[in-house]
């Protein structure tokens, strides 16, 4: 079942809301929807993770603030991964796709001459490759593309979605640390 956001959600959303890369190569992913025991924090992150083509080793979840730029942010019925399917996909492959601009930009190549793999971005024809973390400055001034316009992963080549993963607050839970802010 392919699942899909509301109606004329996608069109407000930017990657550049939901994904920094730092010098270091590490992305810095942020989770829209609250963690009430579905599993949100982690795999809305996920999403995006997998379509930017990023080691889950290399991503680090923060949580939103509100507001419209993040979409819908309901947290109930289990409803945040048949919401979010479909759209935190496409803001990791626009993501992928204005860093894949700026390479091929850089070494004045075509983009689709362009490959990603693990936070970086190769042109095999001439042996050349960049860190996202070289191409995050240059990619934040590329135009973003139309998010329903993105070619997203096909299933068979997941790394990251449909994967054992450690939950993002598990450690913190598990040794009895608060999570919760009190006001």
């Amino acid at each position: 079942m392919k699942a899909q956001g509301f109606p004329g959600q996608n069109q407000a959303l930017s990657p550049t809301d939901f994904v920094s890369i730092g010098s270091d190569g590490k992305a810095t992913i942020v989770a829209r929807n609250q963690e009430l025991g579905q599993g949100a924090l982690n795999l809305l992150p996920m999403l995006i993770a997998e379509e930017l083509d990023v080691d889950w080793s290399a991503v680090k979840v923060v949580r939103s603030g509100v507001g419209p730029k993040f979409g819908m942010q309901i947290t109930g019925g289990s409803s945040a991964t048949p919401m979010g399917w479909e759209t935190m996909r496409q803001i990791g492959a626009a993501a992928r796709s204005m860093l894949v601009a700026a390479a091929a930009k850089s070494w004045g190549v075509a983009p689709d001459e362009c490959s990603t793999a693990s936070g970086n971005v190769h042109h095999h024809t001439s042996n050349r490759s960049l860190s996202y973390g070289e191409l995050a400055p240059k990619a934040v001034g590329i135009p973003v593309p139309e998010l329903a316009s993105l070619k997203l992963k096909d299933p068979k080549d997941y790394k990251i979605i449909g994967k054992s993963t450690l939950g993002v607050e598990t450690k913190d839970i598990v040794v009895g640390k608060p999570i919760l802010a009190s006001t």
